[in-house]
């Protein structure tokens, strides 16, 4: 099984995905890979003028760990992500004014989502936690104006019925840690016996 957690900068997807994949004895991964990470440092810099490229740049690390994803569900394992397609797609449109890479066939080709649990919080609550981070991007400060925020959170949306997302679950991550993880793991065990009862009636 495959879990993704989504959401704006600052909501908790890295705490919350820990967190989640501690609960369920699965394997916590992110995109990039935490091995890119020097790697990634240059690319934004360096590709910091050409977004298009830039998107090819994260667009790899999701292939990458696509293929970690299908030798874990291959040996029966699940697997909890911190960021997957809808980031990459979401914030290089928003980089990109709309005119990013759609990118069909790597749709088509990496390991699908059974759920993707997309995290809201307030801007002003998002603003405060990446206030207090050290270590934000200017990519990060830019996306805490009202009409950015509003943006992603629409561009997310947009993908809430599309197969890449799996089953979708909109979790408010104002509250405590435990609490959160509580709810997802309520939410997509009610959806698997939802699909089960679907699939054995028909």
């Amino acid at each position: 099984m495959l879990i993704v957690i989504e959401g704006l900068d600052g909501v908790g997807k890295s705490t919350i995905a820990k967190a989640l994949s501690t609960r369920l004895n699965a394997d916590f991964l992110s995109t990039p890979d935490p091995s890119l990470r020097e790697a990634r440092k240059i690319i934004d810099k360096e590709y910091d003028d050409t977004p298009l490229a830039r998107q090819l740049f994260y667009t790899s690390s999701v292939v990458h760990l696509s293929e970690k994803i299908k030798h874990l569900k291959e040996q029966g394992k699940v697997a909890v992500v911190d960021r997957y397609w809808l980031s990459t797609q979401v914030y290089h449109s928003w980089k990109c004014g709309g005119l990013h890479f759609q990118l069909s066939e790597v749709v088509n080709q990496i390991q699908q989502p059974d759920f993707t649990v997309y995290l809201t919080l307030p801007l002003s609550i998002r603003n405060a936690r990446l206030q207090s981070r050290e270590d934000n991007s200017i990519e990060d400060e830019l996306t805490l104006s009202k009409d950015t925020d509003r943006w992603l959170d629409s561009a997310y949306q947009l993908f809430k019925t599309t197969k890449i997302a799996g089953h979708w679950i909109e979790i408010d991550a104002s509250g405590e840690v435990n609490r959160i993880v509580d709810e997802i793991v309520e939410k997509t065990t009610r959806s698997k016996r939802h699909i089960w009862r679907q699939t054995n009636q028909s």
